[in-house]
């Protein structure tokens, strides 16, 4: 068994749970160390991945797809053993554009429908007038961002490859790329459109998982070949992510702190989800933590007051934890599932 992996990241949200596993030695306690290389676009981290200077990646899923079907120079057969992150993904616009397409929707209606159609009218306006198209930064040809900006636009008519313009931005670029007027508006993952927005340069318009849902945002991708070579390594992530599980409760119940856990139903299917997961950390569900009732509209906000460490629910309420910068995805119930048939 190799003893030592590099792997690539790009600083967002959703690398939390590699960075956790190299950064607090839960990898390492599994006789696995983790060389970390940051990265700052998606580009770089793909050419690498391929090159074999990385041995495994944090990647965007449909790059994986398209590095595998030979869409893109260089391109080699890339496997994505596990997924590190569902939707996430935010559209946001400039200020100055979301007071234009609040002026023309119907009754106020903030719908993906809805504000679409007020995109097309003012691409409409702007192209009798003679104006620049408008322009969206995303993070790669080939990503749920790209897919969800243009399906989005393209419900209402517009023709993205001419009415507006899709700039390829890494994702540290895109704040300051709407604070400078490069673009008006960009579909990026957390944390860049809370910053926007904390910095008063944009509005989130829709969630991602409003345009389409689901979508397995980013993976852990190897080479196919580096994968079968390499088998062992690969399964070892399953005994991290639950070492590091543990680890976080001992040290919240260590600080006389109470670890509380919330679902949508008692024996519901989020409540199977949620214990087998903390059993699979070595967490007693019944013992160990206290579990309560939230519906779930009301996930996010009590996550953000403390009244609750984690929770098991469907879309759209953990992308907007996520997007909201309050916390991070930690596991997909298909993960979860790939652990029971294991058991």
């Amino acid at each position: 068994m190799k003893d030592k992996i590099t792997a690539g990241f790009i600083p967002l949200v959703d690398a939390a749970g590699l960075l956790l596993a190299a950064d607090f030695g839960f990898a390492e306690r599994q006789g696995l160390q983790i060389e970390l290389i940051r990265e700052v676009s998606w580009a770089n981290v793909r050419e690498r991945l391929s090159a074999g200077i990385f041995d495994v990646a944090h990647l965007l899923a449909p790059m994986a797809i398209a590095s595998s079907l030979d869409l893109m120079p260089g391109s080699v057969t890339l496997a994505a053993p596990y997924v590190l992150a569902t939707n996430g993904n935010a559209i946001t616009v400039s200020e100055a554009l979301y007071r234009s397409i609040a002026k023309r929707l119907v009754d106020g209606e903030i719908t993906p429908m809805a504000t679409a159609q007020a995109l097309s009218s003012i691409v409409a306006e702007r192209k009798d007038a003679g104006e620049a198209p408008l322009a969206f930064g995303t993070t790669f040809p080939f990503s749920c961002h790209t897919y969800q900006l243009r399906f989005w636009m393209a419900a209402a008519g517009i023709d993205t490859a001419n009415d507006v313009r899709i700039a390829v931005l890494p994702p540290s670029y895109m704040v300051e790329s709407l604070e400078t007027g490069e673009v008006d508006g960009f579909c990026v993952g957390a944390p860049w459109n809370s910053a926007a927005v904390e910095q008063g340069l944009g509005h989130i318009l829709h969630f991602g998982c409003e345009v389409i849902h689901p979508l397995t945002e980013k993976v852990l991708a190897a080479r196919q070949d580096w994968i079968e070579q390499n088998e062992d390594v690969k399964d070892l992530k399953v005994s991290a992510d639950a070492s590091a599980l543990k680890a976080a409760f001992e040290a919240k119940k260590a600080a006389g702190k109470e670890v509380k856990v919330a679902m949508t139903f008692p024996g519901g299917t989020h409540d199977l989800w949620l214990r087998y997961w903390l059993a699979a950390g070595g967490i007693d569900p019944d013992r160990d933590v206290s579990t309560i009732v939230v519906p779930p509209p009301q996930m996010v906000a009590n996550m953000k007051v403390g009244t609750m460490d984690a929770f098991c629910v469907g879309e759209p309420w953990n992308a907007q934890l996520v997007n909201q910068g309050i916390g991070f995805t930690a596991c997909t119930t298909g993960e979860i599932w790939f652990l029971f048939l294991r058991d």
